[in-house]
């Protein structure tokens, strides 16, 4: 996922103007519609985009995300708006507001995601038994990889966001989420930092309800 580093529009010297907005014509209006449809042509059900279990909505992924990046040349700056980091637990909480950069280095909109250490993706795995009688320690990593780790899926997640609303694309994918396994990530609400926790029945690891 790349990212614009550009200098922050209240950082540059004398400030930036904004453009005045213009609307589309209709030549643009269709070429854009045109464009869209040709790129979700393109896109492969289960690499870039899923459909949401009991219903028949898409849900966006990172890789669908990046082919709409590419095609509109979207950039994208982003800001860490929360953090839990505790080394001595293992716990490590993200909260990112992604932006659509303009060309002038304008900042515009702002979505968020989240990510947190004891999301059930991080410790359990398709093949533990039910109910699962393990101390899990962090599945695949190091837990001083944790931190990283949860970052980036945060950051990630911020992103998928941000290009499925950039792009036009919410009407066609109902959601985003960075792969088949996140659709069904529990997660906290997005306008608390601090949701209410529990315990995971099957594996007894703590988790945010939604």
């Amino acid at each position: 996922t790349s990212r614009a580093l550009t200098e922050r529009p209240e950082e540059a010297a004398g400030g930036l103007a904004l453009a005045q907005p213009r609307h589309m014509t209709i030549e643009e209006f269709d070429a854009r519609q045109k464009l869209f449809k040709h790129v979700v042509r393109q896109m492969v059900e289960g690499i870039h985009y899923g459909i949401i279990p009991g219903t028949k909505d898409r849900s966006l992924w990172e890789p669908g995300a990046e082919y709409l990046r590419a095609a509109w040349n979207v950039q994208w700056d982003y800001d860490k708006v929360a953090e839990i980091e505790n080394f001595q637990t293992g716990e490590y909480r993200y909260l990112i507001r992604a932006y659509h950069l303009l060309s002038n280095g304008i900042r515009v909109g702002g979505w968020t995601a989240r990510c947190w250490s004891r999301e059930r993706r991080f410790w359990c795995s398709r093949e533990c038994p039910r109910p699962c009688p393990q101390n899990h320690e962090p599945r695949g990593m190091d837990r001083a990889d944790m931190a990283n780790n949860v970052l980036d899926r945060a950051l990630k997640r911020a992103f998928v966001n941000m290009i499925r609303n950039v792009t036009g694309a919410s009407g066609y994918f109902k959601e985003a989420a960075l792969d088949r396994a996140d659709v069904a990530t529990p997660r906290a609400s997005e306008h608390e930092p601090d949701a209410p926790m529990g315990d995971c029945p099957t594996h007894g690891q703590p988790f945010e309800r939604k």
